[in-house]
């Protein structure tokens, strides 16, 4: 199971899914704040990050859920047919225990609001593994 503890791998190479930009810079800005972390692509909606994935092959997926095109629980399941192994975190503001219940059927690795993850701007911790469904 890859860890995304600090120290864990000598570099980390994650994929950021989500249409809005500023988000986007803003969780990137956060998680390249982590020496050994790097992003190495960013998608727009769930069509670029079935692409994006494939081409890039990140060790994990940020993902949002509400995105055009393609929502992000659909891209992930696209994602994780092909690479059943790929760790994702979902993203977003509308947190449910229905939707996570679905993306943990889904495969998804850890699903987590997006609201926290701002709010914690200066805080990687949400992205190091912990189960964020229990």
């Amino acid at each position: 199971m890859l860890s995304l503890r600090p120290g864990a791998l000598s570099l980390i190479r994650i994929l950021i899914v989500d249409d809005h930009h500023h988000f986007r810079a803003k969780l990137r800005a956060l998680l390249e704040s982590v020496e050994e972390w790097q992003v190495c692509a960013e998608a727009e909606n769930g069509r670029q990050a079935i692409e994006k994935h494939c081409s890039v092959q990140p060790h994990v997926t940020v993902m949002d859920f509400s995105m055009p095109e393609l929502n992000g629980l659909h891209a992930s399941r696209a994602i994780l047919l092909k690479c059943p192994s790929a760790p994702i975190l979902l993203l977003t503001v509308f947190t449910s225990s229905q939707l996570a219940l679905q993306a943990k059927k889904a495969g998804i690795m850890a699903f987590c609001s997006k609201t926290q993850v701002m709010h914690s701007s200066s805080d990687s911790s949400h992205f190091t593994g912990r189960d964020v469904f229990s």
